[in-house]
């Protein structure tokens, strides 16, 4: 067996003993208050916590990042290598994290982040682990009545069948609470296919659903879908007006960076490359010739990262079904709006989502809407990267 082999089945047998010390008990014969369940848990997991050394709250992306390359997941820490298990938190997504870094050259991480604030849920499990070959993502959910599972394997190596060597399943046995609606009691699902891209071209709107919310946290939605923040801000932002503050807070950062003493200089530049793509879009608005050297160049370091984009890219963008739909995917109700009016324009159909209450009524109405205009798709599409 090669190395890569030997360090895949290592993780797979590791991945059996992961699951949270609560979901390997035998079910109760009456079942407690989400409270009490949530305080069991709370009780293990600051046991855990309290034996192992920790690391500053940093943005995910600091920690791991998420790449497709040749048509399959990848995982690499951008987290120094650790000694043993770690405990630190993930900017934007509450919760604790539980992370052990291999060397570079193995390649392996082993990260589990736990959710105790999520309405009507006990606690939620997101668990990745990353070895040569082998990559497995999965989010198991509790709730007082039973349990969500969701997985994610890719094993190129290990696989019985070189067709189903990426393989995404669904168990479900509770009554899911509003945070995570839009899916039905007992449901199960088992796909598969040779590769990610392949299950992804095959099965868009499951991965979708299911792989969404855990790549959001972590920066790397726009892995399972045409179209993110920066790249819909770049192509929809004439439609839209940056928010006030965003102007008033770049003026002022730059200021600092002007005249303020080193340590200063350095946290506004470092605040002000990381504020977003609505604030690259609100750059066109600030007179830059009133700023010096080290100013301008933070300000430009804050466009190049969120407007990826070529002109020709974002013209293309603009006729592209897909990456519109995906844009009315997002968060920023905003961006929804505008990517809405401009499928009107090149499709001549209305999205209408006034009626949404939950996320999953707007993914069920993007879809259906998909499905309608899979030919246009198929002739409008191309790569918005």
């Amino acid at each position: 067996m090669s190395s890569h082999a030997k360090a895949a089945a290592l993780v797979i047998g590791m991945s059996l003993c992961l699951a949270p010390a609560m979901g390997q008990q035998p079910a109760p014969t009456t079942r407690p208050m989400l409270d009490v369940l949530r305080d069991e848990h709370t009780k293990l997991i600051d046991q855990e916590k309290a034996s192992l050394p920790s690391k500053p709250q940093m943005p995910a992306t600091r920690l791991m990042r998420l790449t497709i390359e040749q048509d399959n997941l990848v995982a690499r820490s951008v987290l120094e290598p650790t000694d043993g298990m770690i405990t630190t938190s993930i900017t934007g997504w509450p919760g604790v994290v539980f992370v052990s870094i291999g060397e570079t050259e193995t390649g392996f991480i082993n990260f589990r982040h736990i959710d105790l604030q999520t309405p009507g849920v006990v606690a939620t499990y997101t668990t990745i682990l990353a070895a040569p070959d082998y990559l497995q993502i999965a989010c198991d959910s509790e709730t007082p009545l039973g349990t969500r599972q969701v997985s994610l394997i890719q094993s190129l190596v290990t696989a019985d069948n070189p067709d189903n060597a990426v393989r995404l399943t669904v168990s479900n046995s509770t009554e899911l609470p509003s945070a995570l609606a839009g899916e039905e009691a007992d449901e199960k699902l088992s796909l598969s296919a040779p590769t990610f891209a392949d299950l992804l071209a095959a099965h868009g709107p499951e991965v979708r659903k299911y792989l969404l919310p855990v790549l959001r946290h972590l920066d790397a939605a726009s892995l399972v879908r045409a179209s993110d923040p920066q790249r819909a801000w770049q192509v929809l932002g004439e439609r839209l007006a940056p928010a006030q503050h965003f102007q008033n807070e770049i003026e002022s950062l730059l200021r600092t960076i002007d005249t303020g003493d080193f340590v200063a200089r350095a946290e506004a530049e470092e605040k002000l490359v990381n504020l977003g793509p609505e604030a690259a879009a609100a750059v066109g608005k600030v007179d830059i010739k009133a700023f010096g050297t080290d100013a301008r160049a933070a300000m430009h370091t804050l466009v190049s990262r969120n407007r990826p984009l070529k002109p020709a890219q974002v013209d293309d963008a603009k006729k592209d079904v897909t990456f519109l739909l995906d844009t009315a995917l997002l968060d920023d109700p905003r961006l929804v709006a505008a990517a809405a009016e401009q499928l009107a324009v090149v499709t001549g159909q209305t999205l209408d989502l006034s009626s949404c209450t939950q996320p999953s009524d707007v993914t069920i109405r993007v879809e259906t809407m998909r499905a309608q205009l899979a030919k246009q798709i198929k002739s409008t599409t191309r790569p918005a990267r």
